[in-house]
């Protein structure tokens, strides 16, 4: 790693992912992920419900600013 490149982010963000994965309840083949994320540096964490919560908290979490305080919320459909 390294390079040019490197110059050009402002941070870099520690996030730690906790899930499960098993079948959806529907039965229909899905595969299902709940879990929780949080961000290592200052401890804020979100529960998700499937891969695109994920994804889309990772997103929020690293664009958005350091609350000075710990938070805590589910974020979901």
């Amino acid at each position: 790693m390294g390079g040019a490149d490197d110059r050009s982010y402002r941070r870099t963000e520690l996030f730690l992912v906790r899930m499960r994965i098993g079948e959806a309840s529907e039965g229909n083949g899905q595969m299902e992920w709940k879990g929780k994320v949080q961000r290592v540096t200052d401890g804020e964490t979100h529960r998700f419900d499937d891969a695109q919560d994920l994804v889309r908290l990772l997103g929020e979490m690293a664009t958005r600013q350091r609350a000075s305080s710990t938070g805590s919320e589910k974020i979901g459909k």
